[in-house]
């Protein structure tokens, strides 16, 4: 049995370059934390980055640019609200 989940997130948020594939979630603790994959100009990288579902942030800043920090920050909240609402479908969630 796998101790993680991946949730498809291609075509969901792409922007500055940055392309969001997927998240993983562990199946085997009730954590609210996920690692989400990406792609930079085409190129996946080989170290995801670790999100905080509950305060929709990443824990993780590979980026020095303004812009890229701004996209970084927006897609948080809109991939840890597109994981409650998967996780959760019968559930009235949102997010600020």
């Amino acid at each position: 049995m796998s101790e993680s989940h991946k949730i498809l997130l291609e075509g969901i948020i792409e922007r500055a370059g940055i392309k969001f594939i997927e998240a993983e979630i562990s199946e085997k603790f009730d954590v609210p934390f996920a690692v989400v994959w990406y792609s930079l100009g085409g190129t996946k990288q080989t170290e995801g980055l670790r999100l905080d579902l509950d305060k929709e942030v990443f824990l993780d800043h590979p980026f020095a640019d303004a812009e890229r920090q701004k996209v970084m920050r927006k897609a948080a909240r809109e991939i840890s609200s597109f994981i409650g609402h998967y996780l959760y479908p019968t559930r009235n969630v949102s997010h600020g």
